[in-house]
């Protein structure tokens, strides 16, 4: 959250490192791939999988979660995991392949209230930047869950969309489908827009910046497109791996924007200042 350290999920494990220069903090290995990592506002990290590893001694675990502290494992439900994002301080919200969202209480380390849906699956979800709402996409609709009341609310009907992100309060969902961008306003539904943003290629991920400003788009041609928050206007397309990118995420002050792709590489693109040309580094997870 604070811009200081990048987490990275691959096929392998997961790997922490130092923003700056990219030294690593943690790097563990896991017989499952890594399908998302989250971080709560105050710093602990998180991150899940799809299948429980088994340690020597028989013990299973799903999730670990990371902190000054050290690393800690632990099991969730009899099945393993796509998507994390936190509730507040107290939650994770998470989504299996067939089932969800599941609510966790950190303190008790139990399930928490029942939060899912009348029916069907998320496909993706989303927290805000302050993390009191989470908001998801899938075969039902477009929904959003606010840490306040813990009752899911239907906010679109329509049931296409693939990827979400959300504005830092909440109250505005980036939505795509298999071929455009559009915002949609969190109260009622309705288009904050003047009219979609058509893609040139398949919108994988999105991810919206802290200050409002800016929502980039994961493409499957390698090409992140950023656009303004505001209206939908483009302010930049880069072209930085050879394969989709898979995961977004801006820093705290939004000067950085990261970019993982399934080329094996996460790319940190400047966005100061964003009229000119974004200068990259990588990391590679190879």
């Amino acid at each position: 959250p604070m811009g200081d350290k990048l987490a990275i999920g691959h096929g392998r494990g997961w790997r922490l490192l130092h923003t700056e220069d990219g030294t690593t903090i943690v790097d563990e290995a896991t017989t499952s791939v890594v399908k998302d990592l989250t971080w709560q506002p105050g710093g602990d990290l998180f991150a899940v999988m799809p299948q429980a590893q088994v340690e020597p001694d028989g013990f299973q675990w799903n999730v670990v979660r990371w902190n000054t502290d050290g690393l800690h494992r632990f099991r969730v439900g009899n099945g393993g995991f796509r998507r994390v994002t936190p509730l507040g301080e107290q939650y994770l919200i998470m989504t299996g392949y067939s089932y969800g969202p599941l609510s966790w209480d950190l303190a008790q380390e139990v399930v928490g209230p029942d939060v899912r849906q009348v029916s069907g699956v998320p496909g993706d979800l989303e927290a805000a930047a302050d993390a009191q709402s989470v908001s998801w996409v899938g075969e039902e609709g477009v929904w959003q869950l606010h840490a306040d009341s813990l009752v899911p609310r239907k906010v679109h009907a329509y049931d296409a969309y693939r990827a979400i992100a959300t504005s830092h309060d909440g109250a505005r969902m980036y939505v795509a489908n298999a071929e455009q961008v559009e915002c949609l306003r969190a109260e009622d539904g309705s288009p904050c827009w003047p009219v979609p943003v058509q893609t040139a290629a398949l919108p994988i991920e999105l991810g919206a910046s802290a200050d409002g400003q800016y929502v980039a788009v994961g493409l499957s041609s390698g090409q992140t497109l950023v656009l303004s928050a505001t209206d939908g206007t483009t302010r930049a397309l880069v072209q930085g791996h050879d394969k989709q990118v898979a995961a977004l995420a801006f820093n705290a002050d939004n000067t950085l924007l990261a970019t993982g792709s399934w080329d094996g590489t996460v790319r940190l693109w400047s966005m100061q200042p964003l009229g000119q040309s974004a200068v990259a580094s990588t990391a590679s997870v190879d």
